[in-house]
């Protein structure tokens, strides 16, 4: 798969070099440089797992290590921290998925699948397209962080269907705009809060 994304890349880069201006084909040429050198996200997770592994062992945590208690939530050897850590996410975990798929949910509904297809025929340009799908994740955001991250993101899709001419790689990131919006309202929110606790 690593090795179609970099043709795929490379395509660009040549393609981009027949027309196109120069920060087109400096920008396609540092992403078919990431998409070759760089290894997938698994492959970070495996190598910070055993660097922090490694560093535990130099510090002296012994590998295998159970507390006399059972109740304890310290003591514990570097494998049995590991392990216990990555159940203790699950709560948290199980709530991102029942949001996810609650936005899917409803982003894939009849009739928001209906808005979708008349919203992705209003931009004409690629550059239109971009713009559009940006302030639509925002607006969406206003609703739930989870139903404008999967709405723009197949806005996005409907839209590239739309406009070929679009870079489907800036509508990508584009619908990723509505988590800012989300997380901007959220600390806003968080600072008022604050702020009334403070002063109350």
């Amino acid at each position: 798969m690593a090795d179609s994304q970099a043709k795929h890349a490379q395509q660009d880069v040549e393609s981009g070099a027949n027309g196109g201006g120069p920060l087109a084909q400096v920008a396609l040429r540092f992403t078919a440089f990431t998409e070759k050198w760089l290894p997938d996200a698994f492959g970070f997770v495996l190598v910070g797992t055993f660097v922090v592994l490694l560093f535990g062992l130099v510090t002296g945590e012994p590998l295998l290590k159970r507390p006399d208690d059972p109740a304890a939530t310290k003591g514990f050897g570097l494998v049995d921290a590991w392990g216990l850590g990555f159940w203790s996410l699950i709560t948290f975990t199980l709530q991102m998925v029942m949001i996810i798929i609650g936005g899917y949910a409803v982003a894939t509904s009849g009739p928001v699948a209906r808005l979708i297809a008349r919203l992705a025929r209003i931009p004409q340009s690629p550059r239109t397209a971009v713009a559009f799908v940006a302030a639509v994740a925002m607006l969406a955001s206003y609703l739930n962080w989870a139903f404008s991250l999967v709405f723009a993101a197949i806005l996005a899709r409907e839209v590239a269907r739309n406009v070929p001419k679009a870079d489907y790689r800036a509508l990508g990131a584009m619908a990723f705009l509505g988590l800012g919006t989300a997380r901007h309202r959220v600390s806003r929110a968080e600072i008022a809060c604050f702020r009334r606790e403070r002063s109350g």
